[in-house]
């Protein structure tokens, strides 16, 4: 008999496994999901010495942020979790909870083949490729928050943002079927080898955006019209590895260099990056940031999942937003350094490519 454990998704979270009996074949898995990292603020804005005069603000006070996870996937194994409902409106996953709890619970295990596995992805939809409510170009979360600036309380309603309080569930949709993942090593699976836990996390540190005037209402935001009050989401960005300890995450703030700044006070954003507790590389994440005192309206990077990476021979890391398989990236670094240190981040913009020289220091 074989015994397996299917991921679970942890919210800079983590994935485990439940033990199961299998056939002769295959391995039956489970998947969670937790956080790791608070919806907090990142308190770094004396730290840089920057002037206040941005509308904009990361520093959100989250309550409540739901995303639809329709399906857990290994590529060519097979689904190790599968949500009940089948819809992506009913399989949405509430991310705000304990550090480190499973929060993936309304759905089935799945079988895994024996075999080696280089690759994830996390479903959002229930109809890729398709059109109307479930489709991949319409899915939708929510966000309960409240955020400061100028001095005034904002506080996220149905269809806007107000100054009255208390908070309620926002709505706000991203286009995305799946979010594919390399896994940080080749995963082998066999009747032999006994029960396998994967490990999801996300993190939720600076997710979001509130603002003061919101000039277009994109994908991802919320307000009842331009130049609002509103809310931004950042799409989800999830990494899966099979370690069962806590993973270590880190976080850097990237600014424009004083000698090559394109605008304003210069931040460009945060890459954060997760770590085994052997030291392996799983994934990460860059994040737009903005601050009461920072402007970063130019040159930030999107929100994106670092779906490529790569160790190089002097232990600096190739960072890539690619998914896995293609060869488009909207951001990308070469040779980043796990300290304070110097580098270009490549920006894919609808001009061409930028290359900005940046300054890179740990954070919180």
């Amino acid at each position: 008999m074989v015994k397996i454990c299917i991921p679970s998704l942890v919210v800079i979270g983590l994935l485990s496994a439940c033990n199961k009996e299998d056939s002769k074949n295959k391995v039956r898995a489970t998947a969670e999901l937790a956080t790791v990292a608070p919806a907090a603020s990142l308190h770094i804005n004396q730290e840089l010495g920057l002037a206040s005069n941005s509308p904009s603000t990361s520093n959100l006070t989250i309550e409540s942020l739901k995303i639809p996870i329709v399906s857990v996937a290994i590529q060519d194994g097979g689904a190790v979790y599968t949500c009940s409902a089948g819809t992506t409106a009913g399989c949405l996953v509430e991310l705000v909870g304990p550090s480190l709890s499973n929060l993936l619970t309304g759905g089935s295990a799945g079988e895994i083949p024996e075999g080696t596995y280089n690759k994830a992805y996390v479903q959002y939809s229930s109809n890729c490729g398709g059109s109307g409510e479930n489709s991949d170009k319409n899915i939708g979360g929510t966000i309960r928050a409240s955020y400061r600036l100028n001095g005034v309380t904002y506080y996220t309603k149905a269809g806007s943002v107000s100054t009255t309080g208390p908070a309620e569930d926002m709505n706000f949709a991203f286009s995305r079927c799946n979010n594919p993942m390399a896994l940080p090593k080749p995963v082998s699976v066999s009747k032999d080898s006994g029960p396998i836990n994967f490990k999801l996390y996300i993190d939720l540190q600076a997710i979001a955006m509130g603002t003061t005037s919101l000039p277009i209402v994109a994908p991802g935001c919320g307000a009842s019209g331009p130049n609002e009050p509103g809310v931004c989401v950042s799409s989800p960005e999830i990494s899966i590895t099979v370690d069962q300890n806590t993973p270590t995450v880190e976080r850097y703030l990237l600014s424009q260099t004083e000698n090559n700044r394109v605008s304003g006070n210069g931040c460009i954003g945060i890459v954060g990056l997760y770590f085994t507790s052997s030291g392996d590389m799983f994934g990460g994440q860059f994040r737009s940031f903005k601050d009461e005192s920072q402007n970063c309206s130019t040159g930030a990077i999107p929100g994106s999942a670092i779906n490529e990476y790569s160790k190089n021979a002097d232990g600096t890391y190739n960072l890539s937003d690619a998914l896995v398989g293609t060869a488009a990236a909207l951001s990308s670094i070469t040779g980043f350094k796990r300290e304070v240190h110097n580098g270009t981040v490549s920006l894919t913009t609808p001009e061409g490519v930028r290359e900005i020289p940046y300054a890179a220091a740990p954070i919180r």
